[in-house]
């Protein structure tokens, strides 16, 4: 399969009008690494030998690697089973929110992209990725109490200082687009695997 099969967005919409940053940033980068380049390169090797071995247990492992829990069990997690959450960094937590209220929010969501086709999204012929951050749906799943509840128990994985302003008690939520993506075997090019932060 070629890789004009695969849909790129337009950088602009990602990045700014160039893709770029300002110069200001190269500056900035600079200025904090002067004087300590062979720091940064053995820090930088150092993370290249530990993702490579992590990747090797990751492939060995294969999707075991990463925790599950049914979110009925966040409060039987073992102290081990709490530990390996922590230390891998991420865990998959099922049953949050029943499936017929997540169905009934896709539902609301399609319904609305029908009744407003100007609403942005790409690809821009078969749009399945939408710039709608504050709907009633996404809202109401993002306040859901159960999600609101698991947003705190992870927090309170780690720990604040006492007089630090943190709370890890009040859940933040992040405010992202969604998308509806249609079975297709054309590879989803337009947002390949990253990390929002």
């Amino acid at each position: 399969m070629s890789n004009s099969a695969v849909y790129e967005p337009p950088v602009e919409g990602r990045f700014g009008s160039k893709g770029i940053y300002p110069p200001r940033f190269v500056q900035l980068k600079q200025e904090l690494s002067r004087g300590k380049e062979e720091f940064i390169k053995t820090a930088w090797n150092e993370v290249l030998d530990e993702l490579a071995t992590q990747t090797k247990v990751i492939a060995e492992t294969g999707p075991a690697y990463v925790p599950q829990v049914d979110f009925a069990d966040l409060q039987k997690l073992t102290p081990a089973e709490i530990d390996k959450i922590k230390r891998i960094g991420s865990v998959i937590v099922r049953n949050v929110i029943d499936d017929d209220e997540v169905v009934g929010y896709k539902e609301s969501l399609k319904e609305y992209v029908k009744a407003n086709p100007h609403v942005a999204g790409f690809p821009p012929n078969n749009k399945q990725f939408f710039e709608m951050y504050w709907s009633k749906a996404q809202l109401q799943a993002r306040s859901h109490p159960n999600l609101l509840a698991l947003n705190t128990f992870l927090n309170n994985l780690y720990q604040a200082d006492d007089d630090s302003v943190v709370d890890l008690n009040q859940p933040l939520s992040y405010a992202d687009r969604f998308r509806i993506r249609n079975p297709s075997k054309i590879p989803w090019g337009a947002h390949g695997p990253h990390i929002d932060g």
